[in-house]
């Protein structure tokens, strides 16, 4: 919040304008819907892969983290709500801050016995992860494979292309060896000039 001087010297708050508390509120609710959505679909995706048997699977250990991250943001929402409707109790608002910071890093300290769970898991269930075919982006997932085999050495030119073409193959009911994989990889990478 802006303060200014009164002539009194004392200082006094300047209030953040409605308009720019309800722009707040829309971005906190849009970031809710984005990662409910985009995060649940790629969580539900990704156990509808394991039980299909699917080639590969694109895990991220984020997944159910941003599930517990969600109250943070709802909490913050519930602030912006208080402030605009000028609702004046800071205690409410400090203990609502709380319940915030505990969410968010809750949300961190499970990611890493997540990430060490989900790698065990797909471990035992034959699947081993691909760096060549995950991107290299900042949380981004990781993909694994069912076959090391499907791990073709450098292939992260044509990733993307290749998860695609695997995904037609294995919803068209085709079964891809990882030599066929290769050369389907070969033939991209000449397309594109590599």
């Amino acid at each position: 919040m802006n303060t200014f001087r009164m002539s009194g010297g004392d200082a006094q708050e300047l209030a953040p304008s409605k308009p720019m508390i309800a722009f707040n509120i829309l971005i906190l609710v849009l970031c809710v819907v984005v990662l409910v959505y985009f995060r649940g679909q790629a969580f539900v995706e990704g156990l509808g892969r394991i039980a299909d048997g699917h080639v590969y699977l694109e895990v991220s250990n984020w997944d159910i983290p941003v599930f517990f991250s969600l109250p943070c943001f709802m909490v913050l929402i519930a602030i912006l709500m208080l402030r605009f409707i000028g609702y004046k109790s800071e205690a409410t608002v400090q203990k609502l801050l709380k319940i915030s910071v505990v969410s968010a890093v809750l949300a961190i300290v499970i990611r890493l016995p997540i990430g060490y769970l989900n790698s065990n898991y797909l471990y035992s269930a034959g699947y081993s992860p691909c760096w060549e075919l995950s991107s290299p982006s900042l949380m981004a997932p990781t993909v694994w494979v069912s076959n090391s085999g499907y791990c073709i050495p450098d292939s992260a030119s044509v990733r993307g292309e290749i998860l695609d073409w695997l995904d037609t193959q294995f919803g068209a009911g085709n079964l891809i060896t990882p030599k066929e994989m290769a050369r389907e990889v070969g033939n991209l990478q000449q397309i594109r000039g590599w």
